[in-house]
């Protein structure tokens, strides 16, 4: 449970979202991902996160489905 001040928990998702975005930058799906969890968990409809990681998400389809890319 969190008890921390509404704005310093917004800030934390801020901060998880963009490191989320710089580990997708930095081609690290996995860990993008985990920031972008951790980032829903402080604010579960935040539209920044959701989308950045609705990006991960579906790039991440795509590339699966390119013959030879099995191993991504």
């Amino acid at each position: 449970a969190w008890w921390l001040p509404g704005q310093v928990l917004i800030s934390w998702c801020r901060c998880r979202s963009q490191l989320g975005n710089t580990w997708r930058a930095t081609g690290n799906v996995t860990r993008a991902l985990q920031c972008f969890r951790k980032a829903l968990s402080i604010k579960p409809t935040d539209p920044d996160v959701l989308l950045n990681m609705a990006v991960v998400m579906q790039n991440l389809r795509y590339v699966k489905c390119v013959p030879g890319l099995d191993a991504v």
